[in-house]
């Protein structure tokens, strides 16, 4: 049972507990190599669990501006605590004896970059960009 009240509160019902198959929570610490002082890093996480054909499920998604460091020099960044919840009602490992088993992804890129672009970087008729191919997508909600 969901209720949304007139100000800013959400109320949700779990309903009983049971503590017989409470999930995980799934803590990640990755590194990013080479972060250059001064540049800010976009990061995304995709977390995927696979079930015993190796078929793939969708588990969450993570994205987050890594702050610019202000080192003399380019240094790795570690990012720790990204945690994802997953509840017992989704396991697909069928009762493996080795239990879950998750694919991790990730993407980065710099953020702050020097330069500029002169207007002709627009696409032309054929979606071309000084870059190459350009295709601009949507993300349905």
């Amino acid at each position: 049972h969901l209720e949304l009240g007139c100000g800013d509160t959400l109320h949700f019902d779990a309903g009983s507990v049971t503590l017989q198959s409470p999930g995980a929570i799934l803590d990640l610490c990755v590194t990013v190599k080479s972060v250059c002082p001064g540049k800010r890093v976009a990061l995304a996480v995709i977390l995927t669990e696979l079930d015993q054909s190796g078929r793939e499920y969708s588990r969450g998604v993570k994205t987050l501006v890594i702050p610019a460091h202000g080192a003399d020099s380019c240094r790795d960044v570690v990012v720790e605590h990204l945690r994802f919840v997953l509840p017992q009602e989704l396991d697909v490992s069928g009762g493996l004896a080795e239990g879950r088993a998750f694919h991790v992804r990730l993407l980065a890129n710099c953020v702050d970059f020097e330069g500029t672009f002169p207007d002709s970087v627009l696409m032309d008729a054929n979606e071309n960009t000084p870059f190459g191919p350009t295709h601009v997508c949507s993300l349905a909600p």
